[in-house]
């Protein structure tokens, strides 16, 4: 048995995770996943992920609210290994205080020191101390791993990107849509991603926009985590104002994969100005379906270096219109559609040697009364 460990508040990425790891056969792996979604949620995250279990068929799942319940789990399955997928600090120190068995996949956050932050500074060494008491560590990016052995002074650090399940089974989605493509629209339209997390980076991005403000509409995302109305409220007023009111909208709703797919086709460019690692989920399906991609940082590097055709967003400050606004060629857009796709069943092998080294014996789950 092995109990993933997901944020109630990234059900998009969880379910794509989910849906990879249960489509995995028992007579590939024997082991047994458990799902535990930790954390404060609105109702609509909890139904959605219910719906998701319902969906697949799932009944070894819990959601747990409170750290101390946390911990009261934890303390029951501490012979069971847990997959930390991300996750907040809070909830590795609770599993490692409880004696849990305890394995990182690390999504970008906490990878590197921010030197520009006191708050990163001075918490450096209660980060490194967490780290140092997991039992396995991996990144999903080269350039996390080697920010974690520089950073923290860690070597038991593994590179592992997700194998996704979604990939294969949406490859003819991506293909229909190249054979068939949606009608252009009268000005391009850009989408800023890709969660509230990039909020700061959003504002960079519409000031390195203003120049195109009369050729282009932007849409922000905003779906996840859910920020206070007067965040929203804020980003809205200043994008209406650099960018008129008809041409900058926020967007806030949540969608399952198809739908989210279906959202993705109807832009023609994606910015992401983070430089650490973030959205690299929306990246590669915004690659697939041939849209110009601008990136900074750790995800420019690690997706130009997997083979796909991507911008730097420092660009934008230096190109003219034609060069930002313009659309891929179609022999770009052919390799961005069909790249990668030779390493997804080997990603697929990886995990299962992965997840069979870290199951600990088969043991029955003890549930918080």
């Amino acid at each position: 048995m092995l109990i993933h460990v997901f944020k109630i508040t990234t059900f998009y990425l969880n379910s794509t995770l989910i849906k990879s790891f249960s489509a995995i056969s028992p007579k590939d792996s024997p082991m047994r996943p458990y799902y535990l979604i930790f954390g404060r949620g609105d109702k609509n995250s909890k139904e959605k992920h219910e719906n998701l279990f319902a969906k697949i068929n799932v009944v070894d799942y819990s959601f747990i609210e409170s750290l101390y319940s946390l911990y009261v789990f934890a303390h029951r399955n501490r012979k069971v290994a847990f997959l930390l997928h991300g996750t907040t600090y809070a909830c590795m120190s609770v599993l490692e205080l409880a004696g849990a068995n305890v394995n990182w996949i690390c999504w970008g956050a906490g990878a590197s020191i921010n030197h520009k932050s006191l708050k990163s500074i001075l918490f450096t060494p209660i980060k490194k101390n967490i780290y140092r008491n997991f039992f396995t560590i991996k990144t999903l990016i080269n350039d996390d791993k080697l920010t974690l052995e520089r950073d923290f002074s860690l070597s038991q650090v593994e590179l592992l990107p997700y194998y996704s399940y979604n990939s294969l089974v949406y490859k003819n989605y991506f293909i229909e849509k190249y054979n068939n493509p949606s009608p252009k629209n009268k000005k391009p339209v850009v989408l800023l991603g890709n969660n509230a997390h990039n909020l700061a980076y959003y504002y960079e991005l519409l000031n390195l926009l203003v120049p195109f403000k009369d050729k282009i509409t932007i849409h922000c995302m905003m779906q996840y985590p859910k920020v206070d109305e007067h965040v929203l409220l804020k980003l809205q007023n200043t994008g209406s104002s650099l960018f008129g009111k008809n041409s900058f909208f926020v967007d806030t709703q949540l969608l399952d994969m198809d739908s989210y797919l279906d959202y993705l086709s109807n832009f023609d460019i994606y910015l992401c100005g983070n430089p650490n690692q973030s959205g690299l989920g929306a990246v590669i399906n915004c690659l697939r379906l041939g849209k110009k991609v601008f990136l900074a940082g750790k995800n420019l590097s690690w997706v130009r270096k997997i083979g796909f055709i991507v911008f730097d967003v420092n660009d934008v400050r230096e190109s003219s219109c034609n060069d930002i606004l313009s659309e891929l060629s179609d022999l770009q857009k052919k390799i961005n559609l069909m790249n990668n796709y030779d390493s997804i069943e080997m990603r697929k092998k990886q995990w299962i040697e992965y997840l069979q080294f870290i199951s600990c014996q088969e043991a029955p789950i003890c549930k918080v009364r």
